[in-house]
């Protein structure tokens, strides 16, 4: 081995699939059963070095590499093929300019985001992130794509696809940033039908759960005042009954008392962030 493994992926009948700078190739793969290493991919037939892997829904190991022309910057295992390994789907491309795959990951429907330098996925244009579908063998976009390749992707129960990207700095020589980017449903709607009852330094807040209530993983209500400290009380969605028209409340404590306060109400759903603010007006704690 020349180097260290640079991408792998575990099958689920315990095979492994591994790719580097090895002695004897760039791609190997380990049998569970035989306990030996065997060489799938090699220079000759790879261009560059698989820079991320990942098993599908069937068990096919899929690679996506550095510099890929004529779409091969993704591939598939396929040992009827020459060399064994196919473009996928037609592979990515960019017209006139080579491609590459810079980050690959499985998602919970099994279909797989794909993320890298390209312009059309198969004959599907979406800039620089596309989705494989192993059951119907096509590719789909995601949105309008991404703006730049993605260092990195993953996906989790609150999100389809989450991409790790760079920003460039606008400044010549500036250092730039990174971002962290989600694909998700979208916000939940505003809480209606809200009212405000104060009490001894406390105001409790009423609200009707709309009909998408279900999007909503809490509530989140704020009082303010000048010269005040904010206070604020929360909901979480699964402490009540999430169905349309069903009451809701919470109760904003440690207020001062005799203070008017300035109130306001949003709904969150995790990653897609908050519903837009509903201003609830103000209303004076007792004494």
């Amino acid at each position: 081995m020349k180097s260290d493994v640079v991408t792998a992926a575990l099958a689920g009948d315990g095979t492994v699939y591994a790719a580097g700078q090895f002695t004897d190739g760039l791609v190997s793969t380990w049998n569970p059963t035989t306990k030996v290493w065997s060489v799938i991919g090699d220079a000759r037939l790879f261009s560059d070095l698989p820079t991320s892997m990942v098993i599908d829904s069937l068990g096919h190991p899929l690679i996506g590499r550095g510099v890929g022309w004529y779409g091969d910057a993704v591939q598939a295992i396929e040992p009827a093929a020459p060399g064994g390994w196919v473009a996928l789907g037609g592979g990515v491309s960019y017209p006139r300019r080579t491609s590459w795959v810079t980050a690959m990951a499985t998602l919970a429907d099994g279909t797989i985001a794909v993320g890298g330098y390209f312009a059309k996925a198969g004959a599907l244009d979406s800039p620089n992130l596309a989705l494989w579908d192993p059951i119907t063998q096509r590719y789909t976009t995601i949105g309008t794509g991404l703006a730049i390749e993605p260092d990195a992707l993953a996906s989790s129960a609150f999100g389809t696809v989450y991409a790790a990207t760079r920003v460039r700095s606008a400044a010549p020589g500036g250092n730039g940033g990174r971002c962290i980017g989600v694909w998700a449903t979208q916000a939940p709607a505003a809480p209606v039908g809200a009212t405000l009852t104060a009490g001894r330094g406390t105001i409790r807040v009423n609200w009707t759960l709309p009909a998408d209530s279900t999007e909503a993983t809490g509530w989140i209500a704020t009082a303010t005042a000048k010269g005040r400290t904010t206070r604020s009380c929360t909901l979480a969605g699964t402490a009540i009954t999430q169905v349309a028209a069903a009451a809701a409340t919470c109760t904003i404590t440690g207020l001062v008392k005799g203070v008017t306060y300035k109130v306001t109400l949003v709904a969150w759903s995790a990653p897609a962030g908050p519903s837009p603010r509903v201003d609830l007006g103000t209303v004076k704690t007792l004494r």
